[in-house]
């Protein structure tokens, strides 16, 4: 291997000294005349930072949204073929109200004799 990178960062000035780079292989190691660096000045914090740190402060909470989301529609759509799944099941009934009387028991008293129906 002719030429390697090593990208670095949050460098302070105590990171400062020589570094060697090994290389290991089948036919044994080697190791590189060394690399002298020399880190002078701290940057600002805002410098600093990672690019990718900020990428992923912003993109957890988005993550974290669509993940819910897609969890909601997947309840909403299990309900939707549960409630399909029921009605083939039990298939509907005659839902017509010919020949239904309907009395409201509400306000009666329970213990009486029911009384005949004046309407048939």
């Amino acid at each position: 291997m002719d030429n390697l990178t090593i990208t670095m960062q949050r460098l302070r000035p105590e990171d400062s000294g020589t570094y060697f780079c090994e290389a290991i292989a089948k036919d044994g190691q080697g190791w590189g005349a060394g690399t002298m660096l020399v880190v002078t000045d701290t940057l600002s914090p805002a410098a600093s930072a990672c690019p990718g740190t900020q990428l992923t402060s912003f993109t957890f909470p988005v993550v974290l949204a669509l993940g819910c989301l897609l969890i909601v529609l997947g309840l909403a759509a299990m309900c939707v073929l549960k409630r399909r799944q029921i009605r083939n099941i039990c298939p509907a009934r005659d839902r017509s109200t010919a020949g239904v009387i309907y009395e409201d028991m509400s306000c009666s008293r329970r213990d009486t004799i029911s009384i005949a129906n004046h309407y048939q």
